[in-house]
């Protein structure tokens, strides 16, 4: 998903979202990995290349609040991307429940999608329809590659990529320090594991859950996370991600 779709959920997620910066947006703080297959893993992670060999992907993250065990929102949102001959992104969010409305905290839209590509004239087309609404939206090219660029990374500081679906700067500056919780599920398959206690601001312990999975070229494969409150474990929020790299998504471009 683009910028800022990430900051906008992570701004109506609240308590989870919040969790989710902690860990996914960790200071660099780097220590020596341990020598051994992780380590070779790890050290195979190049930004340039990984970007190079994705020439599609998709992602699909739903975001659920629950209160006393009943589901109270949803927030879910798919975003594809193919920059192998032309630039093309497209993006649906849809909201339900309790995340729509109109305060600080919601939605005020059920269902967005987003459509952005460059023609065979090299010109940028972008349409968004918001609720049955269609509204043709002004874009250049730059514009596009940004969308593109922002599914790997939304951050670039001192050549470390955040933000993004690529983790391999984040994994390798934090792999050292946090070397017990990643394990190789396979040849091509890195996980990260991890389970934390903290406290909110009103001194009430959250339990956070959190466990993701990357390829081989340190690209985002899965990721779930649940936190809940330890003295009422029925309320809770949960994120979980999805991606492919080898979508068969059928490209539109334009919005009946």
């Amino acid at each position: 998903m683009d910028l800022q779709n990430i900051l906008m959920v992570i701004k109506k997620l609240g308590l989870l979202g919040l969790i989710i910066v902690s860990l996914l947006f960790l200071s660099c703080c780097s220590m020596e990995i341990p020598e051994g297959e992780i380590k070779d893993f790890v050290l195979g992670f190049d930004y340039d290349k990984s970007f190079e060999e994705t020439k599609v992907a998709e992602s699909l993250m739903v975001s659920s609040i629950y209160k006393d065990g009943v589901l109270e929102g949803t927030i879910t949102t798919y975003t594809y991307i193919d920059h192998s001959e032309s630039l093309y992104h497209y993006s649906k969010t849809v909201v339900s429940g309790s995340y729509y409305g109109t305060g600080l905290d919601q939605f005020d839209y059920y269902l967005k999608e987003t459509i952005s590509y460059i023609d065979e004239n090299g010109n940028a087309i972008a349409y968004e329809k918001t609720d049955g609404k269609i509204e043709e939206l002004t874009y250049s090219p730059s514009d596009i590659e940004y969308l593109i660029n922002s599914f790997f990374y939304t951050k670039l500081e001192a050549g470390y990529h955040q933000g993004g679906m690529y983790y391999g700067d984040y994994i390798s500056a934090n792999c050292g320090k946090y070397y017990e919780c990643f394990s190789l599920i396979d040849e091509v398959t890195l996980q990260y594991q991890i389970n934390t206690s903290s406290k909110d601001e009103n001194k009430q312990e959250v339990i956070t859950m959190h466990k993701y999975t990357v390829n081989e070229l340190g690209m985002m494969l899965n990721l779930s996370t649940k936190s809940m409150y330890r003295l009422d474990t029925d309320t809770y929020t949960e994120t979980k991600l999805e991606c492919d790299y080898q979508s068969q998504f059928e490209k539109i471009y334009n919005f009946n």
